[in-house]
């Protein structure tokens, strides 16, 4: 049972760091499976005692009937667990693997296909492994976004509809052509609500496009859009002086942003409230608009600020 932990743990340890170097997941996982069912229980010389591992713990607790004290791998369905079936979910991963890097696919069987390892241990060992899937499936979503065999959403797994990157535009009466802009990360979905995550930019004094590097406290908005509508309230935050293009200078603003879902891929309308500090100044004739992007770190030179899709750039 230990063999068999350790050699699962393996696998699972060699996926996370494939994913994290950015390299192809199962070429790494395949190689890393075969290897880790022959240091534990497998269907070669060592296989005999896969069957009768739980049985024969070394603490001579484990009955006959497969239980060892302390490591429930008897009764119940292994491949069950709270992520939903860890084995459906390798199989669609595996499919994805099919499609995208067949070369991989001997290796992706041999580490999460029937037979292996995965499935021959406890309802825990099947729950990393069906972990691990989910993550690759992710990962290959990530690489090849327009296959899908590897789009959770596609497979009916846990998913948001409309969840994606954001640019998000303010622009005010202070300065139309020089809007304030954020990073937003959430879902956009007329059917739920809106939930998202914003971030100021930061941006050169009178400039549009640079840099725009992340700056500042990450603030969370959430409203009910099941109408298509919603109202933003932001409270008091603070927006760095690095990310004020007019001035330069920090602004504390409470701000409501009212607005619209454009299918999901843009969301927009007004902007009313005031800035706080360091003066006082009403907001009212502010507009915004929230367009998507593929990453932060790939933005539109030309950018949107409000509904009519009037968009501001560098001269």
């Amino acid at each position: 049972m230990h063999l068999r932990r350790l050699g699962l743990f393996a696998t699972l340890a060699l996926l996370i760091t494939a994913c994290g170097e950015d390299k192809d997941p199962l070429a790494t996982v395949g190689g890393s499976g075969a290897s880790a069912s022959g240091a534990g229980p497998s269907s070669d010389g060592s296989g005999a005692s896969n069957s009768n591992s739980a049985g024969s713990d070394s603490d001579g607790s484990g009955s006959a009937g497969g239980s060892t004290g302390d490591d429930p791998t008897s009764g119940g369905d292994p491949t069950g667990g709270a992520m939903g079936d860890p084995y459906e979910t390798c199989q669609d991963y595996i499919a994805c693997i099919a499609v995208t890097t067949p070369n991989a696919l001997p290796d992706a069987q041999s580490g999460f296909g029937e037979g292996a390892m995965c499935w021959s241990g406890s309802p825990v060992d099947a729950e990393l492994c069906g972990k691990a899937c989910a993550t690759g499936l992710s990962q290959y979503h990530e690489m090849f976004p327009d296959e899908p065999a590897c789009d959770p959403c596609a497979l009916g797994g846990e998913c948001q509809s409309g969840a994606g990157t954001f640019l998000l535009a303010i622009s005010t009466p202070l300065g139309r052509e020089l809007p304030f802009q954020f990073i937003v990360e959430g879902a956009v979905s007329g059917d739920g609500p809106l939930a998202l995550s914003v971030q100021s930019l930061s941006l050169d004094m009178s400039r549009v496009t640079a840099p725009r590097l992340p700056v500042g406290e990450v603030h969370m908005l959430n409203s009910d859009a099941s109408d298509g509508n919603f109202v933003l309230a932001t409270g008091a935050i603070m927006i760095p002086g690095e990310a004020n293009p007019l001035f330069g200078v920090p602004v504390v603003v409470d701000a409501i942003l009212s607005g619209k879902l454009v299918g999901t891929d843009k969301f927009c309308g007004e902007v009313t409230g005031a800035v706080v500090e360091p003066v006082s100044q009403p907001l009212d004739g502010s507009t915004f608009a929230a367009v998507r992007v593929p990453s932060a770190s790939e933005l539109p030179l030309d950018v949107e600020i409000d509904c009519p899709g009037q968009k501001v750039t560098d001269p």
